[in-house]
Formats: structure tokens, C-alpha cells, sequence
């Protein structure tokens, strides 16, 4: 009984989990969004790729 309580627990956290921080995007620094980007590059979410758009072409609002 254990072992089924303690998977799902782990299944509901793995989606808070898999998200990506965007929060180093909105930093206050050029370092700060560099960093973001590189997390958010090397993450291997699909959703990275147009997150990465909407900054470069100064469309991302993140806040």
C-alpha cells in the first residue's frame, strides 16, 4: 500500500517537475537571461524553441 502511495505521489509531482524556470529570463542582468536561455536550451523541452523565439524577437512577457 505504500509502494502505490508513494508512486503517486512522485506521478503528480512529475509534471511540476518537468517545468522549465523562465523566471532567470525576466532578470534584471544580461547574465541573468543568458543563463536562462542556456537552462532553458539544454532542457529538452519542446516548448523551449518558441519560448526562445517570442524573447529574441521581443515578444515574451514572462512575469
Amino acid at each position: 500500500m505504500r509502494l502505490i502511495a508513494l508512486l503517486l505521489i512522485l506521478l503528480a509531482a512529475a509534471p511540476a517537475l518537468a517545468q522549465p524556470n523562465l523566471a532567470p529570463l525576466a532578470g534584471p542582468s544580461f547574465d541573468d537571461i543568458r543563463r536562462g536561455v542556456e537552462e532553458l536550451a539544454v532542457s529538452g523541452d519542446p516548448r523551449a524553441a518558441p519560448v526562445l523565439g517570442a524573447l529574441q524577437a521581443g515578444r515574451l512577457l514572462v512575469g
